[in-house]
């Protein structure tokens, strides 16, 4: 039924209050002046969500109607090398119209895909211990070498590979940044802002966890509101979500380049990668304050083109399309109305429409 969005809400966490026992990452614990903020995203040619749309409602979601931040918004074009002629040239809408008039809150810009295989750049990020060093064991260059993936490789590789390409662009862009936070949302991630924006949020972590390097936001199930001081609870986690992270930048360079106790073990994402390493890893749980969410995708049985058609046709039958925008547009932004409006089913319902008994139940609508 696409005239609303159930979300299962049914896990509830509570606060944790981590020890100041990590002298380097007592820096950037300050951040009640203005915040500078660089918020990044990848766009795939073949993305169905208009990101031109999803990119503003997450700088609402983040923040930047407030006076004290200051958000860069920098769209990573994802267009690798291995992909075909045709794949390459079929530019989704929103990524199409940045270029086409661009946005002077949203600068677009290509991946060097030669970060790739130059150790350099993932060991800037990632420290192996000496015994994988000696085999050189840079996962991107072993998994994947140069020229492997081609448009006929295994979708996984290609993915992987895409994946550590806009990852390692981010944590470097992050590092040398002249900004107080970095915030990393996919593309096509949903943001509900309640009482309080997300950076606000992560600022009021951060002053009271010295130890907090990187967030993931809430997702719907930690139904929890922040304190009497405005400070949201979070909780340890293993495993920090690459599709949405808040990191800050003062204390990520002291810990950079992250320890990896077992190599990469594997040739996986960035994200499992991530971690695996050796940091505090740790998640807000005051989702009753805001959220992220990710939409109906081929994961969990979606086709967000046929939903943000549909979502289209109901907007335009109620209110009209005098202006004549893509109905990609108009689905999206109806798709945020009903957000805000907080038009959910929660509980059961939710959960007897969600296929796999995961763990991520939270985090897809």
């Amino acid at each position: 039924m696409y005239s609303q969005i159930f979300v299962s809400l049914f896990l509830s966490a509570s606060g944790l209050r981590l020890s100041y026992d990590q002298e380097d990452y007592k820096n950037g614990a300050d951040l009640k002046s203005k915040t500078k903020v660089l918020h990044m995203s990848m766009s795939h040619p073949s993305d169905p969500m208009p990101v031109d749309v999803i990119l503003m409602h997450q700088r609402r979601g983040l923040g930047d109607d407030e006076n004290d931040n200051v958000i860069n918004t920098m769209l990573l074009d994802n267009t690798p090398p291995w992909l075909s002629d045709e794949e390459k040239t079929s530019k989704n809408s929103g990524l199409t119209r940045l270029y086409n008039s661009p946005s002077e809150l949203i600068s677009v810009q290509g991946i060097d895909w030669s970060v790739l295989h130059d150790n350099k750049n993932v060991d800037s990020v990632f420290a192996l211990p000496l015994e994988h060093l000696k085999r050189h064991d840079n996962l991107v260059s072993k998994c994947w070498p140069r020229g492997s993936v081609t448009s006929s490789s295994p979708n996984s590789d290609r993915i992987k590979l895409s994946n550590w390409g806009g990852m390692l662009t981010f944590m470097n862009r992050c590092r040398n940044a002249d900004v107080d936070l970095c915030a990393w949302f996919d593309s096509d991630i949903i943001v509900h802002r309640n009482t309080s924006s997300l950076i606000g949020l992560a600022k009021s972590v951060f002053r009271d966890n010295p130890t907090a390097l990187i967030l993931n936001p809430p997702n719907p199930c930690e139904h929890n509101m922040a304190d009497a001081e405005g400070t949201c609870g979070v909780q340890r986690t293993h495993f920090t979500s690459g599709r949405y992270m808040i990191i800050n930048r003062t204390r990520l360079t002291a810990a950079l380049p992250l320890s990896l106790p077992n190599g990469f073990n594997g040739c996986n994402l960035f994200e499992t990668v991530l971690s695996s390493s050796k940091y505090d890893q740790m998640k807000m749980n005051c989702g009753m304050e805001a959220f992220t969410v990710h939409p109906p995708n081929r994961f969990n049985s979606g086709n967000a083109t046929k939903w943000l058609q549909t979502l289209a046709e109901e907007a335009i039958k109620r209110d009209g399309n005098l202006s004549h925008k893509p109905l990609d547009q108009i689905g999206a932004k109806e798709l945020f109305k009903r957000v805000d409006a907080e038009r959910f089913v929660w509980g059961h319902d939710a959960i007897k429409r969600t296929r796999c008994g995961c763990s991520n139940l939270c985090e897809d609508v």
